[in-house]
């Protein structure tokens, strides 16, 4: 939820507690009761979707960025042998796609990752035999086959995860137009009633329905500015900050 969000949600609260707290006053009113009902079920409904937004990614982009940095590591010595034994037999098309650092690789896009990975997997299992040689065994060229898939699956729960955590904010917003027409269209109707016959109880009422701006909430961790100390003021000038000398 946004700042906004949070503070309606705090007053949806607030007027459920009222009048959870005085439902004898209005315990022939059952219309009301029932409108409390669906209120109650909306802010259920809010909670379980904003839980569920906070929780969609949660993890996916560690995990992600853990399996790029596995593929780029498996990549970058099985292409090095590619391109020793492409100077050795004088092949350049073997020291081209050899021709791979690091730094190159972290800079591709992920779609871009996946396919140079694969062109150096399939292009060292055609001179597996001869990259013994070179330090590359066959189990590292068929562990990046292995990586390519752990990635893909990875970069398919990011971004599935980002489409869930999306579509839970937009029901969000209906949850919160449902709820805000129960209350304007429904309860705040029926508690009109209660203006002369219950001032008091009216009055908590409208208190309650006041959306109060609680600010961003910020980590508990983060440092506080600390505030300038005070000077003293000579009272006979105030703009001065320096006391008259006794």
């Amino acid at each position: 939820m946004n700042d906004k969000q949070e503070n309606k949600l705090t007053m949806y609260n607030a007027v459920t507690t009222l009048l959870v707290a005085n439902s004898a006053k209005y315990a022939t009113v059952t219309a009301l009761s029932t409108a409390l009902t669906n209120f109650q079920d909306i802010i259920a409904a809010i909670s379980e979707k904003n839980i569920l937004k906070n929780s969609a990614t949660a993890g996916k982009t560690t995990l992600k960025s853990q399996e790029r940095t596995a593929l780029i590591s498996a990549v970058v010595p099985v292409a090095g042998g590619l391109f020793a034994l492409g100077t050795a037999t004088n092949d350049p098309r073997l020291q081209a796609l050899g021709n791979i650092k690091k730094g190159t690789l972290q800079n591709l896009r992920d779609t871009e990752l996946t396919d140079q990975a694969t062109l150096v997997k399939n292009t060292a299992d055609a001179y597996a035999a001869q990259l013994v040689a070179y330090g590359v065994e066959a189990l590292q060229i068929a562990n990046i086959d292995t990586i390519i898939s752990a990635f893909n699956s990875a970069l398919g729960g990011k971004e599935s995860s980002f489409s869930t955590k999306f579509a839970a904010g937009s029901v969000l917003s209906d949850l919160f137009k449902q709820g805000d027409s129960i209350l304007t269209d429904q309860m705040d109707r029926m508690m009109e009633k209660f203006n002369s016959s219950d001032p008091q109880f009216y009055l908590e009422y409208k208190n309650a329905r006041v959306i109060k701006d609680l600010g961003h909430r910020f980590n508990p961790q983060d440092p506080e500015t600390p505030t300038d100390p005070e000077q003293p003021t000579d009272p006979e000038n105030p703009s001065d900050p320096t006391p008259p000398t006794p």
